[in-house]
């Protein structure tokens, strides 16, 4: 059984809409898939078991296991970092572009992609490559998100844009769920590439890959970070070209030219006072507008190449079969509305009378029209449904509370949905652990137990993180539960 003591084991452990499965205690069998640096610098797939079984897997869903098992349990994953991948080129939209037709580029990742960056500097350069043709850029990100979330939101963020390019950039949000979650992580990018070339067989895909300040060294050895070896493990597969911004970052650094992490001194140039162009000034986001003008040129650089490659047309590509032979294309957000069965005293709102959520302003409305929320303990929202995983989401903040959530049979598990980062509202969810496939039945009640949202608070690294909680008690002291969408792989059983 998996006991659940914090949210931050399901979805959102820094303010926003991410998966985390990673710190689950498992008392039956389970296998942890890890990507191990080696003191020779090698990445390999390891594998241990732990614990011996209380139940079988199939007396408790809850023991699925969540991990890389066969194909990559025993193969190297080591991947040398190279700035451009090839394998099989953009052939499909380089041919629309140079005909004049009309096409769509999506940009799909996270906040740096989602920023006012590269993004659009690297649309405007592939338009001035083909001043004949219209292009469409569509702005499919959101920050804080990877690939995994991403799956879930994918059909209604990017595939019913019906793009022509997709750009995918999950590298540094996947950081964490690459190592210990593989398998997901997997399955998920491999979801994301079947809805797109199920949906539209001409659809090309390039991987972007980005960095961390903690990746410096490893890509100065020559590798590439443990997520990009994860991922390049589906672009392979796949035959998807690939950009990474590691070497390109690591050779300005060499020369002197570029800090990677630092403080700008002349936001003009984003240069620092010894005259280094600064890559960020916190260890992930490119400083703007001058970081993201250097990822820019090495993408517009990259796709020059890839423009002048030959290939053989997408659409005659036949898909592969899945690395695992199972994914997770399947996955979808829906309503709560009309999909979720509600006891007990909930409001019903919407933008008009809602809470804002400070990440995605009314945006979040377009998501969610109607956003169900409660204060009264022993409010239910129960759900039918036939598949392998389920979960729900809504906003959280200073007035959340803690969820007790039970699945068939099993025991009760308690999610506190108040975290650190509670101080504003924000988009995340619950998503309980993979389930066998069949028929189930969640149920997520507000409980009576309220957190110690005071000392949850100062308990950050952050000083005076616990500042608005003291000046304005009456925020924190509602403790609710709201539910707009539901995640799912499977199907709804009303």
């Amino acid at each position: 059984m998996i006991s659940v003591k914090n949210m931050e084991d399901f979805w959102s452990a820094r303010a926003r809409p991410r998966f985390y499965a990673a710190r689950l205690a498992c008392q039956a069998v389970h296998l942890l898939a890890a990507v191990a640096v080696l003191s020779s610098g090698t990445l390999l797939l390891t594998a241990a078991v732990k614990e011996k079984p209380l139940i079988s897997q199939k007396e408790d869903d809850y023991a699925r296991d969540n991990i890389a098992v066969g194909k990559l349990t025993t193969s190297n994953l080591q991947v040398s970092a190279r700035e451009l991948s090839i394998r099989g080129g953009i052939p499909s939209f380089i041919a629309k572009a140079k005909a004049g037709k009309p096409v769509i580029v999506a940009y799909f990742g996270g906040s740096i992609t989602a920023h006012e960056g590269w993004r659009p500097r690297s649309f405007e350069g592939i338009q001035k490559m083909f001043p004949d043709c219209k292009m469409t850029m569509v702005p499919a990100s959101v920050g804080g998100t990877g690939s995994i979330v991403g799956l879930f939101r994918a059909d209604r963020d990017l595939v019913k844009c019906n793009p022509d390019l997709v750009f995918i950039e999950f590298a540094v949000n996947d950081g964490g769920d690459a190592v210990r979650r593989t398998r997901d992580v997997i399955r998920s990018l491999e979801g994301i590439i079947l809805k797109l070339r199920k949906t539209k067989p001409d659809t090309d895909i390039c991987f972007f890959y980005t960095m961390q300040t903690q990746d410096v060294e490893t890509v100065k050895k020559g590798l590439a970070q443990p997520a990009v070896c994860v991922h390049e493990q589906v672009a392979s597969h796949y035959n998807l070209p690939s950009i990474y911004i590691g070497p390109a970052i690591v050779k300005a650094i060499d020369k002197g030219f570029a800090v990677f992490k630092g403080k700008v001194a002349d936001k003009t140039t984003g240069k620092d006072a010894d005259g280094k162009l600064v890559i960020t000034e916190d260890s992930t986001h490119p400083v703007i507008p001058a970081g993201h003008a250097f990822y820019a040129d090495v993408v517009l650089s990259a796709f020059k190449t890839l423009a002048s490659s030959p290939a053989t047309p997408t659409a005659a590509t036949a898909l592969p079969k899945p690395i695992f032979g199972d994914t997770w294309e399947r996955a979808k957000t829906i309503p709560a509305d009309g999909n979720a069965k509600f006891d007990g005293k909930w409001e019903k709102l919407t933008a008009k009378d809602g809470p804002a959520c400070f990440r995605f302003g009314r945006r979040f409305y377009d998501w969610i029209p109607f956003l169900y929320r409660t204060d009264q303990a022993g409010a239910s929202a129960t759900i039918r449904f036939k598949g392998t995983m389920i979960g729900v989401k809504g906003v959280n903040g200073p007035d959340s509370g803690i969820v007790s959530v039970k699945v068939d049979d099993q025991p009760e598990r308690n999610i506190n949905n108040f975290s650190v980062y509670n101080t504003g509202s924000f988009y995340a969810g619950d998503i309980l652990p993979e389930l066998i496939d069949g028929e189930h039945i969640a149920k997520f009640t507000l409980s009576a137990e309220k957190p110690d949202k005071g000392k949850i608070l100062a308990s950050y690294y952050r000083k005076d993180n616990d500042r608005d909680f003291k000046e304005h008690p009456e925020k924190y002291a509602p403790c609710r539960f709201s539910i707009g969408e539901i995640v799912i792989i499977g199907e709804i059983v009303k």
